[in-house]
């Protein structure tokens, strides 16, 4: 835990709906001005890597396990064909856009896909400062046809770098200096957590985005994962190599039956 964590935030939940706000609206001007381009579909990549020896050089967010809590339903049940992605906030402060990442089917409620080795959801470096941090986003969908899925990952970059921007206004941050990029990353964190609900009510303003983009049947609640890292000889507390498991639960919105899964995550740590 950083000292930042331990203190008395640094903005207070209005300034942060206030930045969440006004992150969403750019992003949807952005996207309805045709300058959020669509991404192919990916099948993820499987995460090889060597046990860790010596100093780490980088990190790695894998997924580890989705659970299947409840199909979606309209006249009947459905298999569902979900796809998800992202974007991150990495310890340099620059922003990463991630997948979108096409799982197999769900057939069935219950039912559990281990995945192993894992899954490589984004692999980034580590600089040799200590007490780093990164935090991403991520959005689930049903892969509906509708053109959907290939929008998120753009969208939740655009969204992301607005958050940061935000951030270092409220901050007081000119884009000239070099502010140290934890506390920086943790608000971020924190914003992007608030997004859930609004002063005004509880309503997801990730979920009013792509309402707006005329997708609202077919998204899922978002999730928001974050680490603090140590430094790259002791990436994690314990020394171990993998950090602790993020349990992020999406669940779809709307007058059917809310399909709901629950994907396992885990930041690993890579020898140089």
């Amino acid at each position: 835990m950083s000292a930042l964590t331990v203190a008395s935030p640094l903005l207070d939940e209005q300034r942060r709906h206030r930045i969440a706000i006004q992150a969403v609206g750019e992003a949807r001007r952005q996207a309805q001005a045709g300058r959020i381009p669509c991404r192919d579909l990916l099948a993820p990549a499987r995460s090889l890597r060597a046990p860790l020896s010596g100093p780490a050089s980088h990190m790695r967010l894998e997924l580890t396990e989705v659970r299947c809590a409840a199909l979606t339903r309209g006249a009947g049940a459905m298999s569902d064909e979900i796809t998800f992605g992202g974007a991150a906030l990495l310890p340099d402060l620059t922003t990463r856009a991630l997948g979108p990442f096409s799982l197999p089917p769900f057939p069935s409620e219950g039912e559990v896909r281990v995945f192993t080795p894992p899954i490589d959801v984004m692999t980034f470096g580590l600089g040799p400062s200590f007490a780093q941090g990164c935090v991403a986003v991520l959005q689930a969908c049903e892969n509906d046809g509708l053109g959907g899925p290939e929008r998120i990952p753009e969208l939740l970059e655009e969204v992301v770098g607005e958050v940061k921007a935000g951030v270092l206004a409220a901050l007081g941050v000119s884009p000239t200096q070099r502010p140290r990029a934890l506390p920086i990353i943790e608000e971020v964190g924190r914003v992007l957590e608030l997004m859930r609900e609004r002063p005004d009510g509880p309503s997801d303003l990730l979920d009013e985005l792509f309402t707006g983009m005329g997708q609202d049947h077919a998204f899922f609640t978002h999730a928001c994962v974050s680490t603090v890292i140590g430094s790259p000889a002791v990436p994690f507390p314990d020394g171990a190599a993998v950090g602790r498991v993020h349990e992020a639960t999406f669940s779809r919105r709307g007058p059917m039956q809310k399909g709901a899964y629950t994907f396992r995550l885990q930041f690993a740590a890579l020898s140089a």
